[in-house]
């Protein structure tokens, strides 16, 4: 069943919740608050909450919610990757392009040891149903190295897209690759930093591979792209902000990335938005 908005959920009270699926951009104005008819409606059956959003941090407000509800001290909180490749181009015309990339990871973003075994089969048990519906979706158990991994992506090629008047993916890699592979670096140096690991390179790829497979892709226009131009909130502290942040807790230099999301931050302010 799906809802359009979580607050629809009030009039489904009646019903048993096995797995929340949450598929918000991960913008300034979502978080935990808008969460909460969702923890008003569902009971204590919930086996997982998953979130479907990029970023970095985009767990930890909606983990220290489920934390105050014992109600939910066994539903596992899901964190997910997506390698998608799609994009609504129009809302009015529900045209949407799609690279043949579709796959997803899932992995719990945090273990309560007195319930992992139910946790665990949350998660096995949601992946099992998304394999059903023939979704590429595989359960890892370092789902924040995936996490970063996917970010080198959003915050290098996405972001030159969007500061160079939403340039898609082609047209960056033309013209700007040195830099992608510098931000990438500058990313992988800070996710690398938080984890105290190395990212996970051999599985999911190099730097020089993500370039490649992009090029691969061919002419994509990443959806924080289309999100500026349709007017509509951007996930730039998700994507951007949130590594810069880390970097500076870590004592990790990035200065590209300083300077282009800066540059992304006069635009929000001459858009007049936040």
């Amino acid at each position: 069943m799906a809802f359009d908005a979580f607050s629809d959920l009030r009039l489904n009270t009646g019903h048993r919740w096995d797995h929340v699926m949450v598929f918000a951009k991960a913008t300034a104005d979502d978080g935990a608050a808008i969460l909460g008819p969702m923890f008003d409606a569902a009971s204590s059956n919930v086996r997982t909450v998953s979130l479907w959003q990029n970023g970095i941090g985009i767990e930890r407000d909606v983990a220290a919610r489920l934390s105050l509800s014992k109600s939910f001290d066994s539903t596992g909180l899901v964190s997910t990757v997506m390698y998608v490749a799609m994009t609504l181009e129009s809302p009015q015309s529900n045209v949407i392009t799609a690279a043949d990339q579709q796959r997803a990871a899932l992995g719990l973003y945090s273990r309560n040891c007195g319930v992992i075994c139910e946790q665990e089969k949350g998660l096995n048990d949601l992946a099992g149903l998304l394999k059903r519906a023939e979704l590429n979706a595989t359960v890892t158990q370092d789902i924040q190295a995936a996490r970063w991994h996917k970010n080198l992506w959003n915050a290098s090629i996405g972001l030159l897209g969007l500061v160079g008047g939403c340039a898609d993916s082609q047209l960056v890699l033309d013209t700007q690759t040195p830099v992608v592979r510098a931000l990438m670096n500058e990313i992988a140096a800070t996710g690398e930093a938080v984890l105290g690991r190395k990212l996970p390179y051999d599985e999911l790829g190099t730097v020089d591979d993500l370039i490649a497979l992009t090029r691969a892709i061919g002419a994509y226009r990443a959806s924080i792209l289309v999100d500026w131009v349709a007017g509509r909130s951007i996930e730039h502290q998700a994507l951007f902000g949130s590594v810069i942040d880390a970097a500076r807790d870590h004592g990790v230099s990035v200065p590209r990335l300083e300077t282009l999301y800066a540059a992304v931050r006069l635009m929000l302010a001459t858009r007049g938005s936040s």
